[in-house]
């Protein structure tokens, strides 16, 4: 759900780009990064986000633009793998 823009005042890209249960806005995140490229994405919603309002997760597009609290995903690495 994007969030509750009032019709009458103009509103910038960050505003219209962000949705519910995001933990800030979208677009100030660094440039070209989505929220599924986050560490702090989290079945569909935004664990930060959570965690700062003590509230449920909300769920919303994977492909929204990151907020400024992205934090790139850990690669996980195989401990099986044998690369020598």
């Amino acid at each position: 759900m994007r969030l509750n823009i009032h019709p009458g005042i103009a509103h910038d890209a960050k505003e219209t780009a962000s949705h519910v249960g995001m933990a800030h806005f979208a677009l100030t995140g660094p440039p070209g990064t989505f929220c599924s490229q986050c560490d702090y994405r989290s079945k569909g919603g935004c664990a930060k986000f959570v965690q700062m309002t003590r509230g449920k997760l909300r769920m919303f597009p994977s492909e929204t633009p990151s907020c400024k609290y992205f934090t790139p995903k850990q690669l996980q690495l195989d401990p099986t793998r044998d690369d020598e």
